[in-house]
């Protein structure tokens, strides 16, 4: 049985996600539990995460979530139904 997100698919997914965002690493966004994730949920095809990932990237400049902070949102944290975790 062949892992759908093991060491190769990982590496292939960074490969085809390099030809899509050549710079992807400066997003911060994409880390080896994302790339775990984005396999997982197009069951190992990596032509197909590697365009979701980019898709998601492309959107996350487009909405401008970097730019974003926990300051913006007081009543979303008070409410206790938004918390921050770690470096979110």
């Amino acid at each position: 049985m062949t892992c759908i997100d093991g060491p190769e698919k990982l590496q292939a997914l960074e490969c085809a996600l390099r030809e899509l965002e050549p710079d992807f690493e400066r997003h911060g966004f994409v880390d080896t539990a994302s790339l775990h994730r984005y396999l997982r949920a197009r069951k190992g095809d990596v032509k197909a995460a590697a365009r979701m990932l980019h898709a998601t990237l492309k959107w996350r400049k487009a909405a401008d979530l970097s730019s974003l902070s926990v300051s913006e949102f007081p009543e979303e944290l008070a409410s206790g139904k938004m918390f921050v975790a770690g470096h979110d």
